[in-house]
Order: structure tokens, then sequence, then C-alpha cells
């Protein structure tokens, strides 16, 4: 397996979403990170006041997830402890397992390992 994304490797020429969808078109499988971007402290959310802080993965790891499944790909869903369940990372949301990890000390990469080895398997097979 090989790390795809779009970047300096890989120019866009077309719309990021038209780019992410044709990156995703080329791979066998697809790795979701779903990192702590977004700090939400105060604010509504559906028309209630928010009471507690939560931690908020970016929209492309949602657009990127949403593609993954509906490319029919093997896709491996990873969540920061910490990150709301919403979206593509709300358990039950899509026909996918989300791994919570937490990035603090060098064990998350560890426990990464065997996931990442059935992710390559499913999709070489």
């Amino acid at each position: 397996m090989e790390s795809q994304t779009i970047g300096p490797r890989r120019q866009p020429i077309a719309s990021p979403f038209d780019e992410v969808v044709a990156l995703m078109q080329t791979c066998q499988c697809s790795i979701i990170l779903g990192l702590s971007q977004i700090h939400v402290t105060a604010g509504k959310m559906n028309g209630e006041e928010i009471t507690s802080a939560f931690h908020l993965p970016s929209e492309w790891n949602h657009i990127e997830g949403a593609i993954s499944v509906m490319l029919g790909m093997p896709t491996l869903m990873m969540c920061e402890r910490g990150v709301a369940d919403r979206g593509m990372f709300a358990r039950g949301a899509a026909n996918v397992f989300i791994h919570e990890f937490a990035t603090w000390g060098p064990h998350w990469l560890k426990q990464a390992i065997p996931k990442i080895e059935a992710l390559k398997a499913k999709a070489n097979a």
C-alpha cells in the first residue's frame, strides 16, 4: 500500500471534490483519520445552546469517508479519542466500524497496525 494525497505530489487541476473522487478511484482501499481539527466551545447546534465543548475532524474527513463507502472500497475509519461521533464518525452512520485511538504516546501506532493489516488483506482479497 502506498499513501495517496492531493498536494505537492499530486497537483489538483479540477475542483477539490472531483480531485478526491478521481484519486480515490485509483486506490484499492482508504484510511480516514479523524483527527481533532475544530474545537467548538460555544454556539448553537440544532437550535440548542452548546453546553460542553467538543472537537470535530475536518469536513473533508466526512467527504472522503462517504466517497470511499459509496465507491465500495474497503474503508478504515479511525477517530481520535475525544472527537465527537458525528457525521461519518457516528457509529452506525455507514457500514464501517469506527476505530477510536489516542494520539498521545507511542502506543497508538502499534494498536493501529493490526487494523491496517486487516484492511490490506481485505483490499488484496
